[in-house]
């Protein structure tokens, strides 16, 4: 961070700036004889900064572990990250990893300089590493002091623990997952054991897990460690999410439905309750039809979206889960309950019934992810209901919850997404009615088109 650079975007030598919105500086900061890299979020957005490694061409298994100091300053809604993205020697993308979807994981809030750690596995064939800082929200963060360091593994021998935590691990993917023949499972298991090592290191065994999880190539499956699985599940932290939005536009009500990323249960009631009322809200104006938009909606639990956005469905089944043995689940919502088969799973405090079905227009994206594309199935043959905008991201399998011996949970790709009617989907939901987005967004085509179909009902 001591160089300076007049040409350079970010003024700082070999430091790029690969993504900054409207009202996000990047750039250097000095405290003193101290020089930092500073991104300041005047308003929500992302601010990011990378800078290029080129290294000899990957053929084994190395951990790649990146450090640095960072300190946040009012910094809200997602927070401050490392950031890790690597390339082949065409120029292209392999894979990458930040510090998660989950928000405890990123530096939140006001805290002085902290030294965080990432580490993952080069995949193999990487010629290049980027190494970056990534800010998502209000507020502001400070970077310094990056450091990297690739570890190879040839030689290295598991023990005891190593060998408990991957067994078990490689025994859940062979009975559970959808892509177990993707992959030669002895080979992964060799190279996780390398991974996990022999200094009884529960860091290292994680990482093993992450890198199996990863190597099934279904870009679904993760691994929560046991002290994010308890944050997720808000035991002795804040939850933070965004509620839905909702407004009038013409005759029609709007809803905003986002992510929700979080298991914890007055969270999830309290999203679903509020998004009911939104409904209810609504209907008290007398709107004609409801836009459902799940645009940005890249998953996590969708128990709270189902259950709140339940007024505007049919109530019965509404989309299932088949898993590699074919057994078949059902998820469904009645009378303000949301469950699966025979399990009540979240039920909305004032359930709220609409007087009148209306027409339902459904809006998604490529960001439209996951438990957003469960939520998406959910109406698939709901009346008078059609979908407009891009096809989903693609995540259409059901990740099951498998508990490891020290309380990590395996999020395994193990079932396959299918909608009331019996159709399973194996990648992308294709809306019913594709639009194509201009660049500039000067007007929104999606949105404009479930206007035109909601004013001919």
């Amino acid at each position: 961070m001591e160089e300076g650079c007049d040409t350079c975007a970010t003024k700082l030598t070999g430091w790029s700036l690969s993504w900054a919105n409207a009202g996000v500086t990047c750039g250097p900061y000095t405290d003193g004889s101290e020089r930092s890299l500073l991104i300041d979020l005047a308003k929500e957005g992302v601010g990011f900064v990378e800078q290029a490694i080129s290294i000899v061409e990957v053929n084994e298994v190395i951990v790649f572990t990146l450090s640095a100091r960072v300190r946040v300053q009012e910094l809200s809604v997602k927070g401050a990250s490392l950031n890790v993205a690597c390339y082949d020697a065409s120029g292209n993308f392999l894979t990458n990893k930040d510090q998660g979807l989950f928000w405890y994981n990123w530096m939140q809030g006001t805290r002085p300089w902290e030294r965080r750690t990432l580490k993952f596995i080069l995949p193999e064939n990487t010629t290049q590493v980027k190494v970056g800082a990534i800010v998502k929200g209000t507020g502001k963060a400070w970077f310094d002091d990056f450091t990297v360091a690739f570890t190879p593994l040839a030689g290295r021998a598991p023990d005891e623990p190593a060998l408990a935590y991957v067994g078990a691990a490689l025994d859940t993917i062979l009975e559970h997952a959808l892509y177990r023949d993707s992959v030669d499972l002895e080979a992964l298991r060799a190279e996780a054991l390398l991974i996990a090592g022999g200094d009884n290191d529960a860091g290292d065994r994680h990482l093993a897990a992450e890198y199996m999880l990863q190597s099934l190539g279904d870009h679904h499956s993760f691994l929560m460690r046991p002290d994010e699985f308890k944050a997720w599940e808000n035991e002795g932290g804040d939850v933070a999410f965004k509620h839905a939005t909702h407004r009038q536009i013409e005759d029609y009500g709007y809803m905003l439905v986002p992510a929700f990323m979080s298991g914890d249960s007055l969270s999830m009631l309290a999203f679903a309750d509020s998004l009911q009322r939104s409904i209810a809200a609504l209907s008290g104006q007398g709107v004609r039809g409801w836009i459902v938009d799940l645009r940005q909606n890249t998953g996590g639990n969708m128990a709270p979206m189902v259950c709140g956005l339940g007024p505007v469905l049919k109530p019965g089944v509404l989309g299932t889960l088949t898993d590699v043995r074919g057994t078949v689940e059902r998820w469904w919502y009645r009378d303000g309950v949301y469950g699966w088969d025979d399990e009540v799973v979240l039920r909305a405090s004032k359930p709220f019934v609409l007087p009148t079905p209306l027409p339902v227009a459904v809006l998604t994206s490529s960001q439209t992810g996951s438990s957003g594309e469960c939520t998406t199935i959910s109406f698939i043959g709901n009346p008078r209901t059609r979908s407009f905008g891009q096809a989903t991201w693609g995540l259409t399998t059901g990740n099951g919850q498998f508990a490891l011996g020290d309380g990590a949970q395996m999020f395994l790709a193990s079932a396959t997404m299918g909608d009331r009617n019996g159709k399973l989907f194996y990648g992308a939901i294709v809306p019913d009615e594709v639009v194509e987005q201009s660049e500039d967004w000067k007007y929104d085509a999606a949105l404009d088109a479930a206007l035109v179909w909601l004013r001919g009902q």
